[in-house]
């Protein structure tokens, strides 16, 4: 069976097209810090404040495998936000966040 090829477009040569993904890469490197920055900011309606809690992490059926708490408060202009969880055979779990509120929602350091 002999193989046939339909060419869409005659005028665009090997050269061509690569010189075309090229600028493309380098058009999509130019716009991704763009849209990073559009992607990763949450307008704030209204700026979080301080909040004391003690939610408990539940598996599917609704055990309870840990004890938590929750906090947050805010300090120098940021939100602080931290959650442990205490386990019964002793493993302990924590996050951490500092968040900017102003312009937008932004996360600047987890761990």
């Amino acid at each position: 069976m002999k193989k046939t090829s339909i060419i869409l477009f005659p005028e665009i040569t090997n050269r061509s097209c690569n010189r075309l993904k090229i600028i493309a890469v380098l058009a999509l490197l130019i716009a991704a810090p763009f849209f990073t920055s559009l992607a990763l900011a949450v307008e704030l309606t209204e700026p979080e404040a301080a909040a004391h809690a003690y939610p408990a992490l539940l598996d599917l059926n609704g055990k309870k495998l840990a004890n938590g708490e929750f906090m947050q408060w805010i300090q120098n202009e940021r939100l602080h936000v931290k959650i442990s969880y205490k386990f019964s055979d002793g493993q302990r779990f924590e996050e951490r966040a500092v968040f900017k509120q102003k312009p937008e929602l932004t996360q600047e350091e987890w761990s």
